[in-house]
């Protein structure tokens, strides 16, 4: 991947001292934890084959079922109708289906489409993505949980990226990072690590960009 800045005349230079690859990880293997915003909580039914976020800690039996005040666990259902209650008053709460096809991932109920023929390897229903209300707006809300969920789907299929930068003069590695959940993500602080590089070599930019 080349290297390019601008300078303060308009004028663009490819930054020939410097070798940058932004890729697809393969040094990761799954064994970090998923990092996402405080406002968002992922809360999905167990798996038989894979281990997904239980966050909110939800018993859906009690969720999907009545008891009577006879029935032995009526006083863990009534809690439990509580403890969702007010989860409901706090947050946007999103219903998720599972895909399972090659690969793996969530979607929002709200925006389940028909996929005909690979209907089949859907699971419908099988958790929540909630994202506290604080001064959101339902859309707002919702597109945070879309974002969340993208990068949740990237992490559980190891489709995590990295950036290498690397200086050709002293033929050395000058700065590395991995785990990020977007590309776009990781080419951004490749850029922000460059501009540091830049300053220090008292180079003049107005922009830099990879391709």
């Amino acid at each position: 991947m080349k290297t390019f800045y601008t300078d303060k005349s308009w004028i663009k230079h490819e930054l020939e001292k410097l070798d940058v690859t932004v890729g697809y990880d393969e040094n990761y293997y799954g064994d970090d934890e998923f990092f996402h915003s405080d406002l968002v909580k992922i809360d999905i039914m167990p798996h038989r084959h894979y281990e997904f976020l239980h966050e909110l800690d939800l018993k859906r039996e009690y969720l999907e079922n009545e008891y009577e005040e006879d029935d032995y666990y009526y006083e863990d259902w009534l809690e439990e109708q509580k403890k969702w209650k007010k989860i409901c008053e706090d947050n946007y709460v999103f219903g998720l289906d599972f895909f399972e096809h090659s690969s793996i991932s969530f979607s929002l109920v709200e925006k389940r489409i028909d996929l005909g023929y690979y209907e089949r390897d859907r699971s419908r229903n099988v958790g929540y993505i909630v994202v506290e209300k604080w001064n959101l707006s339902y859309s707002e809300a919702m597109k945070i949980a879309e974002e969340t969920l993208d990068d949740y789907n990237n992490y559980i299929n190891w489709r995590l990226t990295y950036y290498n930068i690397r200086d050709n003069e002293k033929d050395e590695c000058y700065d590395s990072c991995h785990g990020f959940y977007q590309q776009k993500d990781a080419e951004a602080e490749c850029i922000n690590t460059i501009e540091w590089y830049l300053k220090n070599q008292w180079i003049e930019f107005t922009k830099v960009e990879l391709e």
